[in-house]
């Protein structure tokens, strides 16, 4: 059931659906994870399969030096799903460092596509320009195809992903395509994007929502800071007083309420008010922290439950892993036969 304290996104789901979602542990998830990504897995969890994938290894593509770091977010990670309401009846959890065949199908899927292509990815690229030096190493530049290894490995069909992550896809579809040539038949993925926009948070500073870049609201927050945050809140620079007219689609305030703001009339009637004039953009920001505040309530106590029972989400990351590990054997095995592969040890 789906008891997020804002409006239910449309999943774009069927039955018949296989889900492949997933999140780096480099740190504790946000409000732009949530917008993203997962209340659409909470949503779509009661329509068909989903595994949740926690993709360590591609942490360490930024995160080598920092190894700590990620192992100490894979447990914060299972806690935060835990807090959003995923449930391990109807959500497989796996630990990708765990499934070797992964790291196995990655090497092979990158005999079928040109390194110019990888290296041409726009996300690829906007992210070096964003990370510097942490991301200026072959891990990270063909971290692509390793995200398209997950998805192949486990026969998914459909990947909701915000619209940057578009090449992502395209890749992995891509990829798909040439192992069918081969006579290797796996699921042919496509991209699930958000209904109304990109699925896209900003930060407070107005910058793509980002635990690196440290302007986002974690789903543990305190209320004094989302009362921070929302302060820090970027406004229409253009408006000198509240009874200027304004553009809402400039204060960072309105992009929270449309994200998670469970009364739309009033929050239209709101937007109405600004273009004409006659709104502060203190009366859009004490909304926002309001409705933020109302979200992360619950969230915030379910999380300190499931993190006193941490023992508990291992087993439940650990049976799951196992599980997938099964999955994307089979995935494999058919894979290695397209290239003449065989378990000569066996």
């Amino acid at each position: 059931m789906f008891d997020l304290h804002m409006p239910e996104p449309a999943t774009g789901l069927s039955p018949e659906d296989v889900v492949l979602t997933g999140d780096r542990p480099t740190g504790p998830l946000h409000l732009g994870h949530l917008a993203g990504s997962l209340a659409a897995r909470v949503a779509g969890q009661d329509i068909c399969p989903h595994t949740v994938l926690v993709a360590d290894l591609q942490a360490l593509t930024d995160h080598a030096h920092d190894v700590d770091r990620v192992g100490a977010a894979v447990a914060e990670v299972m806690v935060d799903y835990a807090a959003v309401g995923l449930d391990p009846a109807k959500v497989r959890f796996c630990l990708q460092s765990d499934v070797p065949e992964l790291a196995e199908i990655t090497v092979l899927l990158l005999n079928l596509v040109s390194l110019e292509r990888i290296l041409r990815n726009p996300t690829v690229k906007a992210e070096v320009g964003q990370k510097g030096d942490r991301a200026r190493n072959a891990g990270f530049a063909v971290y692509p195809a390793s995200q398209a290894a997950d998805i192949l490995g486990f026969a998914a069909t459909a990947v909701p992903v915000g619209r940057d992550q578009a090449p992502m896809l395209e890749l992995a579809s891509h990829l798909a395509d040439q192992l069918a040539i081969r006579g290797c038949r796996l699921p042919v993925p496509r991209a699930v994007f958000p209904e109304g926009g990109s699925g896209r948070l900003p930060g407070f500073d107005s910058r793509k929502a980002s635990k690196t870049l440290n302007n986002a609201i974690a789903l543990g927050a305190s209320d004094a800071d989302i009362a921070a945050a929302v302060r820090r809140m970027v406004s229409d620079p253009s408006r000198r007083s509240s009874s200027d007219p304004g553009d809402p689609e400039k204060p960072v305030a309105f992009a929270y309420l449309r994200a998670f703001d469970p009364d739309r009339t009033g929050l239209a009637d709101l937007e109405a008010a600004y273009r004409r004039g006659g709104v502060g953009d203190g009366d859009v920001k004490a909304r926002a922290e309001r409705v933020i505040r109302d979200l992360l309530g619950p969230i915030r106590e379910r999380r300190a439950a499931a993190a006193g029972d941490r023992a508990a989400l291992r087993d439940v990351l650990r049976e799951g892993t196992a599980s997938a590990r099964d999955t994307a054997q089979q995935a494999l095995d058919e894979i290695r036969a397209c290239f003449g592969l065989s378990r000569r040890s066996a």
